[in-house]
């Protein structure tokens, strides 16, 4: 079926079977599980959802079905770095130089999954861990 623009129509289960560039959870946590991961179509995750993974485990299952996956907690982190800076009367444009940094992490992350051999998952808990030391 197809709307008025000639756009295929999928039903919201069927989401997870749709071929594309990038599977984006924006909306509902954990979506991401056994089933729904062995049905993605996409080589990449990365959405603005929190907590899009069912388990933190199946950021090692996405990892083995080669989607590489940027952890929400990573790439969320914006809004937060700038609301922690307002609400603590800081720097504003410190907290811009932070949010600018998001990328480099990300990066970061996904070159330390691949020379690690570990899912990016695996390695931002470690790096999150790292930097609370």
């Amino acid at each position: 079926m197809a709307d008025e623009f000639g756009a295929k129509i999928v039903a919201p289960d069927d989401i997870y079977d749709v071929e594309a560039d990038v599977f984006a959870p924006c909306a509902l946590g954990a979506i991401l599980n056994l089933a729904t991961i062995k049905r993605l179509r996409v080589p990449i995750v990365a959405g603005s959802a929190n907590n899009q993974l069912a388990h933190h485990h199946q950021g090692v299952v996405l990892h083995e079905h080669g989607i590489l996956y940027a952890p929400d907690f990573v790439i969320n982190s914006g809004g937060l770095i700038y609301v922690a800076a307002i609400y603590d009367h800081a720097d504003e444009q410190k907290a811009y130089v932070q949010i600018g940094g998001i990328y480099d992490t990300l990066m970061e992350i996904f070159e330390r999954a691949k020379q690690e051999k570990l899912s990016t998952a695996e390695i931002a808990e470690k790096m999150a861990l790292e930097r609370l030391r």
